[in-house]
């Protein structure tokens, strides 16, 4: 398995101490911020692996997914709705599609715009007639839009730059 050699994600510093080692997966601590961060880092680790939507279900399946979907109701929340209102959604690994379509329908119109590096989730949201970008976020070019809210379940803790990722994130 090819293995990537890294700085902090967070801070960018070269210099770490093991913390620990489980099935392979060495995790280090940064010293200058205790970052902990796998370092190598498989290449893999970054790339999507839930690609179908009954993987979804499973794995996302929370008891809690009313709370978590509760900014975007409008019936359940309609201060939150009134004060910040959220109409335009990008949705970075397309995993809250499947909330909003699927397992929790929530009152409000919402344009949502999916991307993911993974093609299978694309297609499971486009098939929904949800809009998609194919690629990597940090790449995506998406001009002067800019959106109401941004979702990105299940996606830092898979990539190699988390700290660039969530700048571009709060920019748009």
């Amino acid at each position: 398995m090819r293995q990537i050699f890294r700085n902090c994600p967070v801070c960018g510093s070269n210099e770490s101490q093991p913390y620990l080692e489980k099935h392979g997966l060495k995790i280090v601590r940064c010293a200058r911020c205790s970052m902990l961060f796998a370092n190598p880092s498989p290449l893999n680790l970054r790339l999507a692996t839930i690609t179908t939507p009954p993987a979804l279900s499973t794995i996302f399946r929370l008891k809690n997914c009313k709370a978590i979907m509760q900014p975007f109701d409008s019936s359940v929340n309609e201060s939150f709705s009134a004060a910040l209102p959220i109409r335009l959604v990008l949705d970075v690994a397309v995993l809250l599609v499947h909330f909003f379509i699927i397992e929790t329908p929530i009152s409000g119109e919402y344009e949502i715009l999916g991307t993911d590096v993974s093609g299978a989730p694309l297609d499971y949201a486009e098939s929904k007639g949800v809009p998609v970008l194919r690629g990597d976020f940090l790449a995506q070019d998406f001009g002067e839009e800019k959106f109401d809210a941004i979702t990105l379940w299940a996606v830092l803790e898979h990539l190699q730059e988390p700290k660039r990722f969530l700048q571009k994130a709060a920019a748009l």
